[in-house]
């Protein structure tokens, strides 16, 4: 596949912000993928609008998640009015929501399961641990998707691993706090998992700021590498 024949002609629309870190790294590996696809300093076409976190973390700690989506939804046709051609989530907990923002764009929006399970399923995984907020990994949205459509099983840490994970995330690294105690911590929930897993999602699109492939010796599947990767794969053609 030659890089001289390979062009970014869709743009990608990211709704972002939840947290801005996770949106930092969407647009990272975006940009980098790009212009190894195409050479030269080509980069992607991207529509950005963010949302902000500090007026989405009260809701999570209050259960009251479901506030947030009329928000979610005007920076959703925001995005669409534009011009993007395809939308990403970039957090997973947030593809609670999957189907209220699909519905109210006409735009594909594409769901980061899918993208994982496209990426599981060669690797012959039919069991797979997955760490997130404790919304991901306690609520059915997407433990559901992954076994009704794909065929996946997912497990969980247990209840005080998934409340110190949960922790992590949004006390830390939604604050771009990378600590090493905590990168051990999350290690140490991660042998445990691949004692029964075949491979782990990290289902949180901060986790991949603290721990990656060479500091485990379980396979980690990235929800935003892949997530972006897919993104870009849709948006170049020959």
């Amino acid at each position: 596949m030659g890089t001289s024949k390979m062009m970014m002609k869709k743009t990608i629309g990211i709704l972002g912000g939840i947290s801005w870190e996770s949106t930092f790294s969407y647009l990272k590996i975006i940009n980098r993928l790009v212009r190894s696809s195409t050479g030269g300093v080509h980069s992607p076409k991207i529509l950005l609008s963010t949302i902000d976190f500090g007026e989405i973390l009260p809701l999570y700690h209050n259960d009251t998640l479901e506030k947030c989506v009329p928000q979610l939804i005007r920076h959703a046709r925001k995005i669409e009015r534009g011009g993007a051609d395809i939308l990403l989530i970039a957090s997973n907990t947030m593809h609670k929501f999957y189907y209220e923002i699909s519905q109210s764009i006409t735009i594909p929006v594409l769901h980061i399961v899918d993208c994982l399970a496209n990426d599981i399923r060669p690797n012959n995984a039919s069991k797979v641990a997955l760490l997130g907020t404790q919304i991901t990994m306690e609520h059915s949205f997407y433990k559901n998707m992954f076994a009704n459509k794909y065929g996946v099983d997912l497990i969980v840490p247990d209840v005080s691993d998934r409340i110190v994970v949960n922790q992590i995330i949004l006390e830390e690294l939604c604050a771009g706090i990378i600590s090493h105690s905590s990168k051990m911590v999350i290690q140490e929930i991660i042998g445990t998992l691949s004692q029964e897993a075949e491979g782990v999602i990290l289902g949180c699109t901060e986790l991949q700021l603290l721990v990656t492939n060479d500091d485990v010796d379980v396979h980690l599947f990235d929800s935003t590498a892949i997530h972006a990767k897919a993104a870009v794969d849709w948006a170049i053609c020959d």
